[in-house]
This record gives structure tokens, C-alpha cells and sequence, in this order.
């Protein structure tokens, strides 16, 4: 009998169902009611454990069922609806206890039922246990700034927006909507170790898997939203509303990934000495600039050579390859000048010349820092080890934008 349970409640008649083509694993991100039926389970199903979201006031009637790199939607025999979400927190921010009061209904709409449930107390109704697994916001209203990330400017535009519900935006890179999903007013992170792991993209915020109290840290606010795209794909994000300190130096956070089983991988823009996002910006923006490459490429070439053995044919030689440098750098990141280098130098030379075009990359954004300090009416930039790190980080960011998945970024105020 034990083995038979087992089989029942491992999706035995799913896994026979999909063997012989009935049942099919939906791997799109679109609203449940668009899921084909060939990914849909009855009611009758034997055996299932699912989620769902619901938000204060609201009901559903499906879970959904994670699946692979998938999932299915599991019809439910009768309605939940929520009606008040409470929950207690510690002083540390961390949650206390939580619980819901429900409403049930049957498939018709008339109600069967009030319950309350909590952590560890279900309801059972019709042989299904509902389960109290975790929380998310009800609809919070949020004041955004936009970033457009790949263009020049540096200005960022005003975004209203409540928790469940969407908004249009309209980029040079096409129409896309912005779907808000989450709050959360407190983020408790393990900080111990190595805050975060530098892969061969984007950062994995987190330290060590192994519990230690001593380096949880409420690093403050978030929120959650999907970026849809005309074609329907979307991408999700989750960022920080202050900043985090990694390696001594403080970053803005915006994590991405491409499907809800994924971890986020995040993309980490520095701040300036006085703690501000818009250097970052600032330098960004004329990184992007063609028309601003060769005034800077001429800049770096000028300061290059010493000042008693200048040629003007090999400062324009330099001037033309670094704004080659920028160009590469401009329409992919390190990734587009690495396979520039791959193609046209010969192995034998390759690490000397990625040597050489970093370094290039590196004095050029230096340069490109003056120029924009200048066109802002700020003073110039001081050449020290701050400003190194940076313009190095910066880099590293402007690089990660072209992994990143959007064309803006959205920062909560």
C-alpha cells in the first residue's frame, strides 16, 4: 500500500498521461487562462501540490503545479478567496507569524465556508489540503524613477505604480508592459562570506547557504515586477530600494532571471563618493554617445602621449583605435570586444591585446567621466582610487546591461 501511495502522489497518471502525448509541460510565461488544455489537470486529479498567489480581495480557483523548467495549472473543485492577511513580525524585520482569513466557494459561487489558516494550520475541504506556505503584498502603491539604460541621456522619467496591477511603457526599444508583482518592506540577507559572487555575467547576491545569525542582515525594501514584450516573453526583476555595501563599496541591485525556478542574477550600478546613482548614469550615457566618441577618444590619445614627443600621426592613430575600442564596447560590452579579438588577432597575441584594449577602455571612460562632468556644469572628476573603482565598475555594469533583459531600470523612492 505504502508503494502504491507513493506512485499515486509522485504524478503517476500525469507522467503516463505525458508519455503517450496527452499532457504537455508549459514553459511560457503567460496568464493562466491562455494555458492550453494539454497542460491543464481536472479537478479529478488524485494527487497534486500546488501554489498560488491570491491577493487581498481576490480568489482563484487554479495552483499551479512547478514542473522541470515548467509547470502545469491545476483546476481546483471550488474557489478560494482572501479577505485579510495579517502578520506579525519580530524586531528584526523578520516575519513573526502569519495567517488568512478565506472564503469558500463552489463552483457555482455559493459559499461553503469561512476559515482561517496559519503556518503549520491547513484547511482541508474536499480531500485538499490549503496550506498558509508564505506571503507577498497586497497592492502597495509605488513611486518609481525610469533609467533608459541604452540611451544617451542621463535624465530619468516619473513611474506610478500599484502592487497586482500593470502599467504600459512605451522605449525606442519597443512597447513592453510592466507587470508589479511584489513588495516586501523587509529583506533579511546572509552577508556573510562573499556578499556577492562575481560570475562570468552578472552577480549572485547571497553568501554562504549555511545559517549564521551573525551576518543576517535586513537589507531593506523591494519590490517585484515582469517586463513583457510585444511577443508576450517576460522576463522578471526584483530590485533593492537602498543600496548595498559589497567589497567596501556601495551598488544599486537589480536582479533578473528568465523563468520563476531560477535563481536572480544581478546587475550591481555603482554610487558615488556622496552616494548617488547619477555618476553612474552620467558616465553611462556618454559610454553610449557616438557623438561624443571622438572627442573623447581624442581626449585619451592627447593625454596618452607625452606632451614633449606628440605626432599627430600616431595620435590619430590612437585617437582611431581607441574610438574603435568604444564603438565595440558601445554595441555589446566586453563580450562584443572579446569576440572582436577572437577574430582578428592571432592567438598567440590575444591576452596582450585584451590587455591593451582594457586599458585603453579603462583611460577612455576616465575621459569620458571629464567630458560629462563638464557638459553637467560639475567639477572634474578626481583621479584617485574611487574614481578608478568607479569607472571600472561602471564598465562591468554597462557590460552586464546587454544580458540584463530591459531597457530601463526602475528605482523605487
Amino acid at each position: 500500500m505504502i508503494c502504491i501511495g507513493g506512485l499515486i502522489d509522485g504524478n503517476l497518471v500525469f507522467k503516463v498521461q505525458q508519455l503517450l502525448g496527452y499532457k504537455k509541460i508549459e514553459t511560457r510565461d503567460i496568464p493562466q487562462s491562455q494555458v492550453p488544455a494539454i497542460s491543464r489537470l481536472s479537478p479529478s486529479n488524485p494527487s497534486f501540490r500546488g501554489s498560488v498567489q491570491i491577493p487581498e480581495g481576490s480568489s482563484a480557483d487554479v495552483v499551479f503545479l512547478n514542473v522541470a523548467d515548467g509547470y502545469l495549472v491545476q483546476d481546483l473543485p471550488f474557489t478560494v478567496a482572501l479577505k485579510q492577511f495579517r502578520i506579525e513580525h519580530y524586531t528584526t524585520g523578520q516575519p513573526k507569524n502569519f495567517e488568512s482569513d478565506l472564503e469558500i466557494f463552489d463552483r457555482s459561487g455559493k459559499k461553503i465556508r469561512d476559515a482561517t489558516i496559519a503556518v503549520n494550520h491547513p484547511l482541508i475541504q474536499d480531500g485538499i489540503a490549503i496550506y498558509q506556505a508564505s506571503f507577498a503584498d497586497g497592492g502597495t502603491r509605488l513611486s518609481l524613477r525610469g533609467w533608459n539604460l541604452f540611451a544617451p541621456t542621463d535624465s530619468p522619467f516619473p513611474i506610478e505604480g500599484t502592487v497586482h496591477q500593470n502599467a504600459t511603457l512605451t522605449s525606442e526599444a519597443g512597447d513592453y508592459t510592466l507587470e508589479f508583482t511584489d513588495f516586501r518592506p523587509f529583506n533579511i540577507e546572509n552577508m556573510g562570506g562573499d556578499a556577492a559572487e562575481t560570475g562570468s555575467t552578472m552577480s549572485v547576491l547571497g553568501g554562504s547557504p549555511i545559517s549564521d545569525k551573525k551576518h543576517l542582515r535586513n537589507v531593506g525594501p523591494s519590490f517585484q515586477y515582469k517586463l513583457r514584450d510585444s511577443r508576450g516573453q517576460a522576463h522578471e526583476f526584483s530590485n533593492y530600494m537602498l543600496p548595498l555595501e559589497l567589497d567596501g563599496r556601495w551598488y544599486m541591485m537589480s536582479g533578473v532571471r528568465d523563468a520563476p525556478n531560477e535563481a536572480f542574477r544581478y546587475m550591481r550600478m555603482p554610487l558615488d563618493a556622496d552616494g548617488n546613482l547619477e555618476t553612474f548614469m552620467r558616465l553611462r550615457g556618454a559610454l553610449l554617445n557616438p557623438a561624443w566618441r571622438h572627442e573623447i577618444a581624442a581626449n585619451f590619445a592627447h593625454q596618452a602621449l607625452p606632451k614633449n614627443a606628440s605626432d599627430p600621426q600616431i595620435e590619430g592613430k590612437l585617437t582611431n583605435s581607441a574610438a574603435q575600442v568604444l564603438a565595440l564596447f558601445a554595441k555589446g560590452g566586453f563580450q562584443t570586444l572579446g569576440q572582436f579579438i577572437e577574430t582578428n588577432v592571432p592567438a598567440a597575441e590575444r591576452e596582450k591585446a585584451a590587455g591593451t584594449y582594457l586599458r585603453i577602455l579603462e583611460l577612455t571612460a576616465y575621459e569620458a567621466l571629464r567630458i560629462a562632468n563638464r557638459q553637467a556644469h560639475l567639477p572634474e572628476p578626481k583621479p584617485d582610487d574611487a574614481t578608478g573603482w568607479l569607472v571600472r565598475d561602471t564598465l562591468n555594469s554597462v557590460s552586464d546591461m546587454f544580458v540584463y533583459g530591459a531597457p530601463i531600470y526602475l528605482q523605487l523612492i
